[in-house]
């Protein structure tokens, strides 16, 4: 008979965790979307960990991308802290 080639689940590509982190990434690009488009927002405020922001950054849309006007990814926490009260007291 002919060779078989089995692929075994160790090694597949399939990681589950980058494909829920994936998930979470379209749905959150999608509610801010929706929240760009309504007027509700005019500017966002990103605090994520770099992998999860970059991750966000490739699915979200361009105009929503183009209203991120702080990213605090390498901030230290008193500058992430200070960005947040700004922000806050901007409204």
């Amino acid at each position: 008979g002919q060779p078989t080639s089995i692929r075994h689940g160790a090694d597949s590509d399939f990681d589950p965790h980058a494909e829920k982190v994936l998930r979470f990434a379209r749905r959150l690009s999608r509610k801010l979307d929706v929240l760009r488009r309504a007027g509700e927002a005019d500017e966002f405020l990103v605090a994520a960990a770099p992998h999860f922001l970059g991750v966000l950054r490739q699915v979200m849309s361009r105009p929503t991308r183009a209203i991120v006007t702080h990213d605090l990814v390498h901030s230290k926490e008193a500058q992430v802290a200070k960005a947040l009260f700004s922000a806050g007291r901007n409204r």
